[in-house]
Order: C-alpha cells, then structure tokens, then sequence
C-alpha cells in the first residue's frame, strides 16, 4: 500500500513515531489532529515565502533570494519529516478513521504541490537550481518500494541539496492527478529528475548518475 511505501522513501528520518493504536480510535483521531496542524504549519511556512518572495519588487531581487532560498531549505526539512510520519501513520491502518487519513493525506500532497511549484518560481526568477525530484509511485508496487529506499539513500546523503517530492499517483485528488497527467506517467515507479522524466526503477549507481548530470554541485559527483 501507498503507505509503506511512503514511509521507505522517508525512512532514514530521525523521528518515527506513531508506531501504534493501542488506546483505539480516539488516540488514532488525536494523531490525525496533530498531524494536520503540523501539515496547516507547513502550508502557512509556504505562504510565508511567498510573501517574502514578494519583497523582491523593493528590496531588490539578490537580497530576497537569498532569503528565500535558506527559508526553502527549512521548509524541506520540516515536510520530509512531516512525509515520514504520515507515512508511518497510514501503516497502522487499524482503527484509523478513512476520512480523516484521506484528509491528512490531501492537505499534505496538496502542500507538497505548493512547495514544488514555489521552489520551481524561485529558480526562475533567482537563476539558481537545486537537485530535486518529483518521486511518483503507487500502492503494492514493489518496484516502488525498492525506489523508495534508493532516495532515502541519496536524501540522507545530500540533505538539503537535495528536494524529494514523494506523490501517491493512485490518490484521487485532481492536483495529483493534474501532476501526474502535466508529465504523462504511465508506469511506476517514475522519477522526474530536474524537469527529466524517467519511468522504471532506478538503481543506486544510475539515480546517482543522473543527479550529477543535472549540473548540480553536488558531493556525490
């Protein structure tokens, strides 16, 4: 499922918790409450930015780049711990309210959206680009899994240098699916590696090749 798989591309974060059900549902409820705040932070972190991105029409546009862009490496770390503890939250399926996942589910994927596409603004306007990638996999995928588990290799590696940007395609939203539709993914697991798609697995030896094509200065490369 979409969870597990969620939760290997995240899994060398340092906080997993949410590891059970034991007091019911109520306690199930109370995570789903706790987590979506921290998503609502996130996407008011997101909205911040965009505000400050805004200083660029007076303050001028180095100042306020530079200012974003440590901003944006800040709110990278927060939503890949946020991914990990979604991810572990959807494994306890037991007693879990569906409606409140799909919820906590939306209202995360809808904010990673946002992230990418403000990231995407800020490289445009500021002429600088990071290494980032837009991991699309599906649930009881294996092939997924295994991909899930190469990024978190090359996340714990590169941290901040590197942005993931893990979407469930089978997740009926219809910002996912206009994602997954604006790059024609047609087979899973599929990466978009700086704007390049690839469909299939990719190993170890060839994700690290191809991030260091992207130009990127990277301690991989």
């Amino acid at each position: 499922m979409d969870g597990k798989i969620l939760a290997a591309a995240f899994a060398v974060s340092a906080v997993l918790f949410l590891s059970g059900l034991g007091l019911g549902l109520l306690v199930s409820e109370e995570k789903a409450d706790y987590l979506g705040a921290q998503v609502e932070q996130v996407d008011s972190d997101i909205e911040s930015l965009q505000l400050e991105f805004l200083l660029l029409d007076t303050i001028g546009e180095n100042a306020t780049c530079r200012l974003v862009k440590d901003r944006l490496r800040e709110v990278n770390s927060q939503s890949y711990e946020l991914g990990n503890k979604v991810g572990a939250y959807e494994d306890n399926e037991e007693g879990i309210n569906g409606e409140s996942l799909d919820l906590l589910k939306r209202a995360y994927y809808h904010s990673l959206i946002k992230y990418w596409i403000f990231n995407k603004k800020v490289e445009d306007v500021c002429g600088e680009k990071t290494a980032n990638i837009i991991y699309f996999f599906v649930r009881d995928c294996s092939a997924c899994q295994d991909q899930g588990v190469v990024l978190s290799y090359y996340k714990e590696v590169l941290g901040e240098n590197l942005l993931v940007f893990p979407i469930s395609a089978d997740f009926e939203d219809p910002f996912v699916q206009t994602l997954n539709g604006y790059y024609n993914v047609t087979s899973y697991p599929a990466l978009v590696i700086n704007g390049e798609k690839h469909e299939g697995f990719l190993s170890k030896k060839e994700l690290g090749d191809r991030l260091c094509q992207t130009g990127q200065s990277l301690p991989i490369c």
